[in-house]
């Protein structure tokens, strides 16, 4: 890990909302976007977006980090969130999940993942974005955006495009248990 790295990591570990004072809990956040984009990387769902709908070979396929975390909804992944929370009311999740959507959208801080998780590439050429949502819980959403290129904003890239969706279930460790991925088409 580079020097520029590691003072990144430790910034993060300040700058994480929900986080005053627990660096254990810092840590897990940073472990889980680790995670989930050494899975994005080596993704077959990615590779097969980027061959069939961009026309790009596994070489071209690269994604660069947004420098930091966006807003995404949770509410239209609930009934995938509800079936994955075993034993608890289907509905009185979903509610939960809207509900929870709308305060988050309010009170919402991002956090400086790019840099801790690609610090060092460049992204001009690169042809995929990456963007990530604040956790919901155990529980995070990536999204990789095709047509990327540096300026745009993710509202941008979300309209007349198309992407991968993830979803990924950490157990309360903070390993991933399970990734629900798609493609994603916007219109």
């Amino acid at each position: 890990m580079t020097g520029s790295s590691l003072k990144w990591i430790v910034g993060l570990v300040v700058l994480l909302p929900g986080c005053s004072g627990s660096s254990r809990r810092s840590t897990e956040l940073i472990g889980m976007y680790q995670d989930a984009y050494r899975y994005i990387q080596a993704s077959q769902g990615l590779k097969s977006y980027c061959k069939e709908f961009l026309n790009l070979d596994d070489a071209r396929c690269v994604v660069a980090v947004a420098d930091t975390t966006v807003f995404m909804e949770y509410a239209m992944y609930a009934s995938k969130i509800a079936e994955a929370t075993e034993g608890k009311d289907r509905l009185a999740t979903i509610e939960s999940i809207t509900r929870r959507d709308r305060d988050r959208e309010q009170t919402f801080e991002s956090i400086p993942v790019g840099r801790i998780l690609d610090p060092d590439k460049s992204r001009a050429d690169t042809p995929l974005g990456l963007f990530f949502s604040n956790p919901l819980d155990n529980v995070l959403v990536a999204r990789v955006l095709g047509h990327f290129t540096v300026g745009k904003s993710y509202r941008e890239l979300t309209q007349f495009n198309t992407g991968v969706t993830y979803l990924f279930f950490f157990d309360d460790k903070g390993s991933i248990k399970q990734v629900v991925e798609g493609v994603t088409h916007y219109d």
